[in-house]
This record gives structure tokens, sequence and C-alpha cells, in this order.
């Protein structure tokens, strides 16, 4: 077997991680694209556990989750190792009581946390002040067209990417990600070993709102695709659409 330097398991093949590919339904080697079996390269094994004081915390992967990956989209982590261990000390102080539902936690890590684990910000600017102090949209130059989750869609380059102020989790206990709509459609449980399933990195820049759900995200969720959205008032709907509507208009998430 293979690892990185952070105790990852690596591909059989090329030594490299994987990600699991929606219209094959199959693990992919991200360097030659063949078929893996779980574990080589997907974040599910490593040579390591992490601990803290009396808990031992294993974290699982999300598989739509591609933060970790060399080339992604959106929040980037370098150091994984180094990451899990700020989780796992920022989640054993988590106040639960403003979970959005039970076992669904949004997790702020600290600041030291970000160049520590390599953090990358997930977002840019859709406009850009051109010499003569005029805001402009930027071209399509900026923009690289890439797949995710089934979607073909435009995203901002990663040169674009906004500085790093803050850095949050989406992190689930195994029994609410087991318990999501969206992980029994497909099947894809997370493993009995795992305490935790990493879900979402969010690395936001210093004066911009923590990103909320994108407009597809948010109307997926009011189809049936998370149990949070039926405790959801109207009201409560109509912010949140205002909220992800606005975020869009000024924000794109970049990509390698």
């Amino acid at each position: 077997m293979y690892y990185d330097t952070d105790g990852t398991r690596l591909t059989n093949c090329c030594k490299a991680l994987s990600t699991y590919d929606p219209d094959s339904e199959m693990l992919l080697c991200n360097t030659c694209r063949h078929a893996v079996v779980g574990g080589q390269g997907d974040g599910t094994e490593d040579n390591h556990t992490t601990t803290t004081q009396d808990t031992t915390m294993l974290f699982y992967i999300n598989p739509d989750l591609t933060a970790f990956n060399n080339l992604t989209l959106g929040s980037k982590v370098a150091y994984r190792r180094t990451f899990e261990i700020a989780l796992s000390d920022a989640l054993s102080e988590h106040d639960t009581s403003d979970d959005r539902a039970p076992g669904q936690h949004f997790v702020h890590l600290p600041e030291s946390a970000i160049a520590q684990s390599g953090v990358t910000c997930g977002i840019g600017r859709r406009h850009v002040i051109n010499v003569h102090g005029n805001t402009m949209l930027r071209g399509p130059e900026d923009y690289v067209m890439r797949e995710h989750r089934g979607l073909m869609t435009s995203y901002l380059k990663r040169r674009t990417a906004l500085p790093c102020a803050s850095l949050a989790c989406v992190v689930y206990t195994n029994e609410a990600y087991n318990a999501d709509p969206q992980v029994k459609k497909c099947g894809r449980y997370a493993p009995a070993w795992a305490s935790h399933v990493i879900v979402a990195v969010l690395a936001s820049p210093a004066g911009t709102p923590t990103p909320p759900r994108s407009t597809f995200r948010l109307a997926d969720c009011l189809a049936g695709g998370n149990n949070e959205a039926d405790e959801w008032t109207l009201e409560d709907v109509r912010i949140m659409c205002k909220e992800s509507v606005g975020f869009e208009l000024q924000y794109c998430v970049v990509c390698d």
C-alpha cells in the first residue's frame, strides 16, 4: 500500500488520489482515470487515527467532497492530517444546541488552521476594478467549464481566489449522514468505523458573508434532499433565497 505525507492511502496504480465518478458510479484514479477499489485514494483509509483528549474521532470523507484532491473546485486543503487534528479539537468544543439538525454540525476552525492545513479560499469576485476605477464583469478568459455532480458549470479560475480569512466545516455524525435522503438515494453510506463524516469545507475571504447554500442546492433541499428542510417556514425560505441570490450575483466558486 502507498500513503502520502499526511498518511492518506493512495491508489495502487499511480500512487495518487481518487474521485467518485457519478456517471460510471465508480471510483477513478485521478491520474490514469482507471477504476480502483474503495479505500484507494478516496480518503477512507489511512495509516493513522485522529485522537483528542478522551475521544478518538475517525473521519470519513463525503465522496462528493473534493477539497482534499490535488485538482478540485471550491475550497482546497493541502494537508489533510493537520486539518483533521484542528477539526477534532474544534468539534470537541462545539455547541450542538446551534446545529441545523441533530448530528449536522457547522464547525468553525481557528484562523491558525488556515496556514497550517494549506487551505485556499473557494470563491472569487465576479467583478473587478479596471485601470479607470470602474467596476466591470470578469471576461470569459477568467472562467473554466467543469463537470460537478452531474452538471456542467462555469467556475472562476483558482488564480482569482480571494485570500482566505476564515475556515469552517460541515461535519455529520455517522448516524446523521447515513439518514440523509441523498445518501439513502445513492446508497453510498459511511462505513461503520467512521465516527464522523466531513461533508463540506468552507474557506471564506475577509469581508464576505458565510457562503449560503447555492440556489440549486437550496431548491434540492426543498424538493426533499435534506431532512432539515422539513422544519423550514415560508419566511425561512424567503430569507435563504435572498441570501443565496445576493451571494451568487457577487461571487463565484473557483476551480483548478
